[in-house]
């Protein structure tokens, strides 16, 4: 071993420092705080894509047949109900469009408009379009959402396709033989 030298001895230095004390129990219950503020019947405020003013949204659940889907597009299926979220604060238009979904499927309505502004003068724009779209790809009993046409409110408004009731699916299983 030609050329090798051996290394210098050098004792590590240990600094002992102590760790800041963390109050674990402190922590998970502003963990349990935020999540609840955030997450209300499953729809959270996490992760919300913004969206422009003039944005198109539209998406559905696989299953949902083109010419249904195209058909809704165009809003040739009747509203049922609407909601207009003009001036509501972003806690409050949550609870309003859960509430709406959740009567729409008691009363067996299929297709409702959410009227949530383009929100051109917001900072940041269309805050409220984009967390209503969010809030929508996550409810269990939307299957289509898309943006109204212009004569029922344009980009200014959502189309909402709901998922069939109870008391419908057998109702057509009583008709149909299911």
């Amino acid at each position: 071993m030609h050329g090798v030298r051996p290394l210098k001895s050098v004792q590590p230095r240990h600094e002992h420092r102590p760790r800041p004390k963390f109050d674990h129990a402190k922590r998970r219950a502003d963990a349990q705080r935020q999540t609840t503020t955030l997450v209300l019947d499953d729809l959270s405020d996490l992760d919300v894509e913004l969206l422009q003013p003039d944005d198109f949204v539209e998406w559905k659940l696989d299953g949902v047949q083109p010419k249904v889907f195209s058909a809704f597009q165009e809003g040739k299926y009747t509203i049922q109900r609407s909601l207009d979220l003009h001036k509501v604060d972003i806690r409050r238009a949550r609870d309003l469009v859960s509430n709406l979904i959740e009567q729409c499927i008691d009363l067996d309505h299929r297709c409702v408009r959410i009227l949530h502004g383009r929100g051109r003068k917001g900072n940041p724009p269309a805050q409220l379009k984009s967390h209503v779209v969010h809030w929508l790809k996550q409810h269990r009993d939307v299957i289509a959402y898309t943006t109204a046409p212009n004569r029922l409110g344009g980009t200014g408004a959502v189309l909402v396709k709901i998922r069939k009731g109870h008391k419908a699916k057998q109702d057509n299983r009583e008709r149909f033989g299911g």
